[in-house]
């Protein structure tokens, strides 16, 4: 027999021993089940952990090939090399061993054998192995088997034909429960050498307790509990401050799975047989917060040194990873008979076979109306022609494999389905197909109305006049339009692929790079608006960013609208010429306008020289005021930046202090107020607003304070909403008679100021008498 592989570890291996033979074969009993094949699993030293047949092929070989080696003891037979079955065999699972991977080899028997190696925590404990691939038929093939293990060659074609063949795709789903096999084989390992480990370093325990994976909780002999390590703390929901000294089953709460009662009692069967003991199988651990979780434990007592029991140690662990390996197993094998794609198998001919209820669904036709018929005279496929068919076949019939997106006319209606189809091969001979079918119907037409779309904002893309185009994070242009050849002088070839910086010159394309980076990274809309060279001419153009997303939200690419704005610009600019120029020309006006005044002020002032009566030259010394007014506003406006209207803060200003040089003999007696806000009115308002202030501080200087009486006079602008404003005009000196009506009197003055506050701007007047005169004005949409 070959030299057994060896490995180092702490101690030997058994496979048999650990795991137990039993169990061994009973995770090969759930795949040859269906597979009817032999399954062996090896020790790493060549011997038999577990062997196992179901199929009288491999079984009859075996022990023709055992004969060969003459009439000795089975241990004799596998140590003389002659056992060709056992040799083969061992061969492919020593390779898994020593590479660590899965293997394949066809045995002397015809059988292609898949083994795969058994690994726990990365080291190789031994290995399993299967039969995966149908007996031969061919006669040629099995003359030279029979020579080989010298038996009579009918005998193995009685045998080859007896055997029903499996498809491809259940001797793939095998090959799962092979490696499921493996993965279990090395969990029930581990779990069993360190339940052993527990067991025989017992003594180690109060130092190893903290850092095992493992969830301990240690008890006195009264059952309270006095040590809990991380993992059961995490397990339980209770720390061990809040479970030391509770009783355990207040901790530990384990029901059994199936019936829901509470699971018996660990302690008492450890202090009732004085052994280790271990849960009973479905037992689940309630935690603090109610989850529930699949456990496996052992208890053990504690002693002495005259081993005496002191107390209980609980170990137990988390197998809901172990549960779902197992239930791996048992569904890979449910997963064969209820498969959710349609699945069609021929014989070499494409007579159909099998038919299974998803064809029935999809297709619309019953299983035994469609085995025994050829497969293309149960299903149509729509609008092929002769030639497309045979087409078909014949890559079939070369690769021995087809896959497509075919229309079908069925019973209901026309259906879409991505059909592959694959050999089914016996002994390397094609001996059928197996067709695996989808419907993708609502796919088809979800793709032919996004392409119906598609085509739409294309040919909307491709009209515009704009150049449209997506940029991807690294400045690359993924699609453009024809407009693009207009703007820029380059075809959507030239562009597609590259930097669109490369359209730029290098000041703006560093400028349009930021602005890029921007919409990128904020993911709100940017603008650039730069003049550059195109072609022959300086052009402007306009971009408008704006962020392009994936269904997540997540930002895939920026669309950007380029525009040649470039009429538009120089259209401004002669907006901007025209505005200038209206600009200089009003201001013209308004200091025409102000000189005029002044020349109209200068000739009422040399008029008044010659008029001797008093009461004629103050008219035309009042007549000049107003004047004066006026003008102030046409002084400011052509001195402002706006033109169309005046801070009316600063031109009450400058109108009080000319009429305090004016009107009073001695201006240093009367102090003026002014409480305003920054008003600002248009020339129409401003005007009539002046002359109503000129009148009333001019009437207050010239009757509130007899002789050089000192007082005082206030005047108050504030903003009563956006369009409103309110003026006051005060005094504090001898005030109005109780018996004059301001509004009925020959008073110029007040007349004019009624006649512009309620007439021209629709304000309204209020005269207030108490502690000297003051008007309170209300104007309306005068700002």
């Amino acid at each position: 027999m070959k030299k057994g592989y060896e490995i180092k570890m702490a101690k030997e291996i058994s496979l048999k021993k650990i795991v137990g033979e039993d169990l061994l074969m009973k995770i090969q009993d759930s795949y040859l089940n269906y597979l009817e094949s032999s399954a062996a699993i090896y020790e790493l030293n060549g011997d038999y952990a577990a062997a196992f047949f179901t199929s009288n092929w491999c079984a009859f070989l075996n022990q023709a090939s055992k004969k060969l080696a003459g009439k000795v003891s089975e241990k004799e037979a596998l140590k003389s090399g002659k056992w060709i079955c056992h040799e083969d065999c061992w061969a492919t699972s020593l390779k898994s061993i020593k590479s660590k991977k899965p293997c394949t080899r066809e045995c002397s028997g015809g059988i292609v054998i898949y083994a795969i190696p058994i690994v726990a925590e990365g080291v190789v404990i031994g290995s399993n192995n299967a039969g995966v691939s149908n007996p031969p038929t061919d006669m040629k093939r099995i003359k030279e088997i029979a020579e080989r293990y010298q038996v009579k060659p009918e005998r193995l074609l009685k045998i080859a034909n007896e055997y029903t063949p499996r498809p491809e795709y259940v001797l793939n789903t095998a090959k799962n429960h092979i490696l499921a096999a493996a993965e279990t084989i090395s969990n029930i390992f581990m779990r069993k050498q360190a339940e052993e480990a527990l067991r025989d370093s017992e003594q180690w325990l109060s130092t190893t307790l903290r850092s095992i994976g493992d969830a301990v909780i240690a008890t006195d002999i009264e059952s309270f509990v006095t040590l809990m390590n991380p993992v059961a703390e995490d397990l339980t929901g209770y720390s061990e401050a809040e479970a030391s000294g509770k009783p355990l089953k207040d901790v530990f709460n384990i029901i059994n799975e199936q019936t829901g009662e509470r699971a018996e009692d660990p302690i008492a069967r450890v202090l009732r047989e004085g052994v280790v003991v271990g849960l009973a199988n479905n037992t689940v651990l309630i935690a603090k917060d109610g989850t529930k979780r699949p456990i496996a434990d052992s208890g053990a007592p504690i002693r002495d040194e005259e081993g005496n029991i002191i107390g209980m140690v609980m170990v137990f662990r988390d197998t809901t990873e172990l549960k779902k390996a197992e239930e791996k197993l048992r569904f890979s094998d449910a997963a064969f008979r209820s498969i959710q794609e349609s699945v069609i198998a021929t014989d070499i001919e494409y007579t159909v076979t099998h038919w299974n209820e998803v064809s029935e669904r999809l297709y619309g036709i019953k299983a035994s109306e469609s085995i025994g018929k050829k497969l293309f005279d149960v299903i149509e496929i729509a609008e092929a022609s002769p030639g497309e068919n045979a087409e078909r076949f014949k890559m079939l019939e070369t690769q021995g494999y087809y896959q497509d997106e075919v229309l079908h006319r069925t019973e209901c209606g026309e259906v879409w389905v991505s059909v592959s189809v694959q050999e089914i091969k016996n002994g390397g001979k094609r001996c059928g197909w197996v067709a695996l079918a989808t419907d993708i119907t609502e796919r088809k037409r979800a793709e032919e109305a996004l392409q119906e779309s598609e085509e739409k904002y294309r040919a909307l893309v491709e009209s515009a006049t704009d150049m449209i185009f997506m940029i991807d994070k690294n400045n690359k242009v993924l699609s453009t339009n024809k407009a693009a050849a207009r703007l820029f002088g380059k075809g959507s070839k030239e562009i597609i692929g590259k930097s669109i910086l490369n359209l730029f010159p290098e000041k703006i394309a560093s400028r349009f790079s930021k602005n890029l980076k921007k919409v990128f990274e904020t993911g709100r809309p940017g603008f650039h608006e730069s003049n550059m060279i195109v072609g022959e001419r300086e052009s402007w153009i306009s971009v408008n960013l704006s962020p392009v997303r994936y269904p997540d939200g997540r930002i895939m690419a920026v669309m950007g609208v380029t525009r040649d704005i470039t009429e538009r610009k120089k259209a401004e600019e002669q907006v901007k010429a025209s505005l200038k120029e209206k600009e200089v020309l009003l201001k013209e006006i308004h200091h025409r306008v102000k000189n005029n005044m002044q020349v109209i002020s200068s000739l009422l002032k040399l008029q008044s020289q010659y008029i001797k009566d008093k009461r004629y030259a103050d008219i035309f010394k009042e007549s000049q005021d107003r004047i004066k007014s006026m003008s102030l506003i046409h002084e400011l406006l052509y001195q402002s930046k706006h033109l169309s209207k005046i801070n009316f803060k600063e031109y009450i200003k400058i109108l009080t202090n000319y009429l305090f040089r004016s009107c009073w003999p001695f201006p240093h007696k009367i102090a003026l107020k002014i409480e305003s806000e920054n008003v600002y009115l248009a020339i129409d308002n401003a005007i009539p607003c002046g002359l109503i202030i000129h009148e009333l501080v001019s009437n207050s200087l010239k009757h509130a304070f007899s002789g050089s009486k000192e007082g005082e006079i206030k005047i108050a602008l504030h903003s009563i909403n956006e369009r409103d404003i309110e003026l006051l005009v005060s005094d504090d000196g001898v005030g109005m008679p109780e018996d004059l009506d301001f509004r009925n009197t020959k008073s110029l003055g007040l007349h004019l100021v009624t006649i512009l506050a309620e007439d021209q701007l629709q304000g309204e007047i209020k005269l207030g008498r108490n502690k000297g005169t003051e008007f309170q004005i209300k104007l309306r949409d005068v700002r």
